[in-house]
């Protein structure tokens, strides 16, 4: 590798040395015969630095007067680990060789690396993140944050703004056209449009009307889409204008939103009337999303997440992992913060597909319980 990438914290090349040193010393000795007066001996020399985070130098004893086996010694940086981390990792080394002579047939995955307590501090004490939750799905958990804070905004993208009033509005709006179009309990909806402030809304008003969305990437193949499609058993397609056309190829009935967001209602009290609400909510063990993997290793495959998967992330005491890594005594803070829609998908990929992930990551949490 010519010219690697350079970083102060770690070595540009690898970071952990594993050195096998089997010098023959006798070799050594007779090699040196010709020169009268010259004696070889080994001799420990105390380093003062490492040149990477972790070197392992095992050597190889052989003589009578040498320790039969293997002799390790681990050099490590002190700038990355201290003298217990070290000593872990000494120890774990031991145990797995142990149980390796010891058991010469022993499968690999049945070799312990952890001692007891390091096992029941993995599994049992750091994994004891069960906290009660209600079983009511998001749209009524979003409706209770509009009770609570209905003029706050709840979403932006560029100039564009939403309250949390406003959004409860239009989502219900569009969530009665939906129940028109066939959405009920569970029915799944693939979405395909650009990020704005609207995006939210039809995810938002898919699940009002019972319905789980599906998102997709326009610009994929056709035959990735009819796939998905058809893997989901989709009863509608909610399509920005521009893809409504490229749409038609999907094979399933297609709703442009554009038209029932935009309308501005001409009887108020038509809208809230008692027979034309919307669908029921669902409750917490339905679904909310299906989330399709990239396909790159044969068949794209769906991951289903329900309204219960999400309200766990938004209720977990631990805290959310910051970018570099988790932070387990983090609290989420409890002042309501508007969801921009442009952060943190790429400016490159301006469709929804990258959306659920990050919507349930960044906002969903904030809409249904404040924490966020």
């Amino acid at each position: 590798m010519l010219n690697p990438s350079r970083s102060l914290a770690r070595h540009p090349l690898f970071q952990t040395l594993i050195a096998f040193q089997n010098t023959d010393q006798a070799m050594a000795e007779a090699a040196l015969a010709d020169f009268p007066g010259v004696r070889v001996a080994p001799t420990e020399i105390e380093t003062t630095s490492s040149k990477f985070d972790l070197a392992f130098f095992f050597v190889e004893g052989k003589g009578d007067s040498a320790t039969p086996g293997f002799q390790c010694v681990l050099e490590y940086s002190s700038d990355v680990f201290d003298r217990e981390t070290a000593d872990g990792f000494t120890a774990g080394l031991l145990r797995v060789l142990e149980q390796i002579v010891a058991r010469p047939d022993v499968r690999v995955d049945d070799v312990e690396i952890l001692d007891a307590e390091q096992r029941t501090r993995t599994l049992t004490t750091w994994n004891d993140t069960a906290v009660p939750l209600p079983d009511v799905s998001l749209p009524q958990a979003f409706e209770a944050r509009v009770r609570r804070t209905p003029d706050a905004v709840a979403v932006t993208c560029g100039d564009e703004q939403l309250t949390y009033a406003r959004v409860h509005e239009l989502s219900d709006r569009l969530a009665r056209d939906l129940a028109e179009h066939g959405v009920g309990a569970e029915s799944p909806v693939v979405v395909a449009m650009d990020r704005g402030v609207h995006v939210p809304v039809v995810l938002l008003a898919v699940l009002k009307a019972g319905g789980s969305y599906v998102p997709v990437r326009p610009s994929d193949p056709v035959e990735r889409i009819r796939h998905v499609v058809g893997d989901v058993s989709a009863v509608l397609a909610v399509v920005d204008d521009a893809y409504a056309d490229a749409a038609q190829a999907w094979g399933v009935p297609v709703l442009e939103p554009g038209r029932a967001l935009r309308r501005e209602p001409a009887d108020a009290a038509a809208e809230t009337a008692p027979g034309t609400p919307a669908a029921a909510a669902p409750c917490g063990a339905r679904l909310a999303y299906v989330m399709y993997t990239s396909g790159s290793s044969g068949t794209p495959k769906g991951v289903a997440v329900t309204h219960r998967d999400v309200l766990a992330l938004a209720l977990d005491p631990g805290g959310r992992p910051a970018r570099t890594g988790c932070s387990p005594t983090r609290r989420w803070p409890s002042t309501p913060r508007p969801t921009r829609c442009g952060s943190p998908c790429s400016a490159a990929d301006r469709s929804c597909s990258r959306l659920p992930a990050t919507w349930t990551w960044r906002c969903w949490p904030r809409w249904s319980t404040g924490t966020r």
